[in-house]
């Protein structure tokens, strides 16, 4: 596992590329390939947790919300700034191209699911018979979410909608937490409404960047190790995942002014990022059934999920069209 690592790391420092200030550090352009280190991230997470990550890397177990966080923060940024862009005539159609789209996805790789456990395994119906499909109905449920709020406010005072749509997820929260369900679908989803906020503030949190960039990296760092290491204290461990869910998304956005992913190969990963996340559940449970020795476990894994994605991307673009 840790060779796999070491070789991921690698991969990463040479199609990467240091800038004095990126400006557009929160474009697709830029944000593409991110979304491609974090999907295969999530992949090796899952690897690790299987593994039990490695004698270097035995952190890695614990990351995984922290992950799936940037997704979010991505989604949200990626939602605002086309609201800032378009206004009010961007959330037309947005039932149909952006929740019922993913609706949809899901039943996709539900059936694809359906048919491994069908033929190797034994088939019992339920809503979460994708693995980690619980990242979609989060997101399906925030876009919701975002919509209210927008709908109600957005014309005329975004700051009120963002306040809203800030009340909407700790209600959220709350209902989650009150029903019992497990952590992973609570703690990752506050890096929507920060990735909300920065594109609605973007300028002046340009400005504050470019002057104190590493006073707020130190100051991000030991933050995110307080609320990291807050559960050890006290019995706060929502309030520590939170907080350093948010911190997180703040490195990850101060490291991307600094530094540029490019490549092609980033790119694609980027492209079929949703694809690599829904699938590499089935291919590890198809490949524990026949690979036993961990590092081809986790190298047959990592290659056969992104190509499984890629297939699969095909059917969601020719979704997405018909949508």
């Amino acid at each position: 596992m840790d060779i796999i690592l070491f070789s991921f790391f690698t991969f990463i420092i040479v199609f990467s590329r240091y800038t004095s200030f990126n400006e557009e550090y929160m474009s697709l352009t830029n944000t593409l390939p991110v979304r491609g280190i974090m999907a295969v991230a999530i992949v090796l997470h899952h690897l690790a947790e299987n593994n039990l990550g490695g004698k270097f890397f035995p952190l890695l177990i614990h990351l995984g919300y922290l992950i799936v966080a940037v997704f979010f923060f991505f989604s949200g940024y990626g939602l605002t700034f086309s609201y800032l862009k378009k206004g009010k005539s961007y959330l037309k159609g947005f039932w149909k191209k952006r929740i019922l789209y993913l609706i949809v996805i899901l039943f996709v790789f539900a059936f694809v699911y359906s048919i491994y456990y069908i033929v190797i395994d034994k088939f019992v119906f339920s809503p979460f018979l994708v693995d980690n499909c619980w990242y979609i109905y989060i997101q399906i449920v925030l876009y919701i979410l975002f919509y209210i709020s927008f709908i109600l406010f957005g014309e005329k005072n975004i700051g009120l909608s963002l306040f809203l749509l800030f009340v909407l997820q700790i209600l959220l929260t709350v209902i989650l937490i009150l029903l019992k369900f497990d952590s992973i679908w609570i703690i990752s989803n506050f890096g929507f409404i920060a990735g909300c906020f920065l594109a609605y503030k973007k300028d002046c949190i340009d400005k504050v960047i470019k002057n104190y960039f590493f006073l707020l990296l130190f100051v991000s760092i030991i933050l995110f190790g307080g609320f990291s290491l807050l559960p050890t204290v006290v019995n706060a461990y929502y309030i520590s995942r939170f907080g350093s869910t948010v911190v997180f998304c703040v490195i990850v956005c101060l490291v991307m002014t600094k530094i540029r992913f490019k490549g092609k190969a980033l790119n694609y990963l980027g492209s079929i990022s949703l694809e690599i996340y829904l699938i590499h559940g089935l291919v590890m449970r198809i490949l524990a059934h026949y690979i036993y020795n961990n590092i081809l476990f986790s190298v047959l894994t990592i290659f056969i999920s992104i190509a499984f994605a890629y297939a699969l991307n095909f059917v969601d673009k020719s979704i997405k069209k018909l949508i």
